[in-house]
This record gives C-alpha cells, sequence and structure tokens, in this order.
C-alpha cells in the first residue's frame, strides 16, 4: 500500500513536466548528475545508465523542437521514468547496496518495452540526423 502511494506520487508529479520547459531543464540536470556518480562497473549497470541516457535524449529531443513524434502518454511515461531515477526515496532507497536500483531498473525496463515501437522511431530519427 504505502509502495503505491509512493509510485503514484511520482507519477503526479511527474505530469507537471509535460508542459514545462524550465522543469524539464532541471529534471535532466539532476538526472545527468545522478548518473555522474554511478560506477559503470557491471553489465547490468551499463545497460541501465546507456537506457537511461536514451531516455534523457528522447526526452530532450522533444522538449528543444526536434523530435515532436511522441504521444502526451508516451512523454509521460519517459519523463516518469526520470523523475523516479532522480527519486531518492523510491521502493527501494539507491543508497541500499546491490538492491537500491532494482526498482530504478524494473521501472526504466517497463517504459522501454513499453514504448518500443516509439523508441525504434527515435532511434531511427537519430542515426539519420
Amino acid at each position: 500500500m504505502i509502495e503505491n502511494a509512493r509510485v503514484k506520487r511520482i507519477f503526479e508529479r511527474s505530469k507537471d513536466f509535460i508542459n514545462n520547459n524550465e522543469k524539464v531543464k532541471a529534471l535532466l540536470r539532476k538526472a545527468k548528475d545522478k548518473l555522474q556518480v554511478l560506477q559503470e562497473d557491471t553489465e547490468e549497470r551499463n545497460v541501465f545508465i546507456s537506457n537511461i541516457r536514451l531516455v534523457m535524449r528522447m526526452i530532450q529531443s522533444h522538449f528543444n523542437g526536434t523530435y515532436q513524434s511522441f504521444s502526451n502518454k508516451s512523454l509521460l511515461m519517459l519523463i516518469f521514468s526520470l523523475v523516479y531515477f532522480i527519486t531518492p526515496i523510491d521502493l527501494i532507497p539507491d543508497f541500499i547496496p546491490a538492491l537500491g536500483f532494482t526498482d530504478d531498473i524494473s521501472v526504466l525496463y517497463f517504459v522501454l518495452q513499453s514504448l518500443a515501437s516509439d523508441i525504434e522511431n527515435y532511434k531511427r530519427w537519430e542515426k539519420a540526423h
């Protein structure tokens, strides 16, 4: 029950970013800062970091106007995954060794799987540009 309430609060917070470029810029800065302290020491963590960077590029491309093909639902899911990532107290707090990013990885995996066709379209666009 508590976990569902936390996730719901994070999701509600994510909605505030959809039409607010300044909040998105701050979100991207916080995500970049958090990524800088993560060590690329395992294959799983390397994939996670790579995928977070992809989500960041997708959001940035949308908000800087270079890629406008995401639906609001897709954009909200991308933002949610990043807000969840930067939130220090989520289902499993990030400071817990070995387990701290498990929930972040799970949320990101769910979002990436849900948006697989959007992601492939974006990657094709990104490669062409």
